[in-house]
């Protein structure tokens, strides 16, 4: 069994609002990170929605990318490079580029932050047959026809430390894209937001320390959700 992150995802939200010069952005932006090598892409987006992104910021191997819509800003890490490194491996390299964005987030958007969100998504490499791991391991399979593939989605609402937040857990069978008839892994999401009903105004001590508690819970939730269930059935 292998476990990896394919994805994190942090974002800050904020009332939407244009951002009349965008070169001037970009250029203040850069001067707080060194990761986003690549060439800055300001797109010539009109009447498009707040969340349609008009800046787009990437490292030149594409792992890293942050970009910018009218009402947030999603800082992101894929693994274009098939590392298949772990969360808690990742984590403090993505937590160090992440703490330069926040600053240049506060810095050059001038509005306040007033919601968080944070996402990882895992792919567990079970070897075979993870449809009806899932099957076995959440459902009442004596009550369902065995299906192509199985989603599941679980909501939570709880206080986290000093924040109260919605945590989704979702799980899904993944299949070999050259073998559909096989499916050798799942993919598990942990998704960690602030409510968007409660206002509030997060400073970058609050900021950071959002983005830290929801890596500490994504973490247990990992292993409650999936490698906990897997360490029992190979022991």
């Amino acid at each position: 069994m292998q476990v990896s992150a394919s994805q994190i995802l942090s974002v800050m939200f904020f009332p939407p609002r244009d951002i009349p010069n965008k070169a001037t952005f970009v250029s203040n932006f850069l001067d707080y990170t060194e990761v986003f090598d690549a060439d800055p892409m300001i797109l010539p987006i009109g009447n498009a929605p707040p969340p349609v992104p008009r800046i787009v910021l990437k490292s030149r191997d594409e792992r890293y990318a942050c970009e910018v819509a009218l009402d947030r800003v999603s800082f992101a890490y894929n693994d274009t490079r098939n590392q298949r490194r772990t969360l808690d491996a990742l984590y403090p390299e993505y937590r160090e580029i992440l703490h330069h964005v926040v600053l240049a987030t506060l810095a050059g958007i001038g509005s306040p932050i007033v919601r968080l969100g944070f996402v990882t998504r895992h792919l567990v490499e079970i070897g075979e047959s993870a449809n009806e791991w899932l099957r076995q391991s959440y459902l009442r399979t004596e009550r369902l026809p065995t299906a192509y593939e199985t989603h599941l989605n679980l909501l939570h609402r709880f206080e986290m430390e000093s924040f109260r937040v919605n945590r989704w857990i979702k799980l899904w069978t993944v299949r070999d894209p050259n073998d559909p008839e096989r499916d050798p892994a799942v993919m598990v999401e942990i998704d960690i937001n602030t409510f968007p009903e409660e206002s509030a105004r997060f400073d970058r001590a609050a900021i950071l320390a959002f983005y830290l508690d929801a890596f500490d819970r994504a973490e247990k939730d990992l292993r409650a959700y999936a490698l906990d269930y897997l360490a029992k059935d190979e022991g």
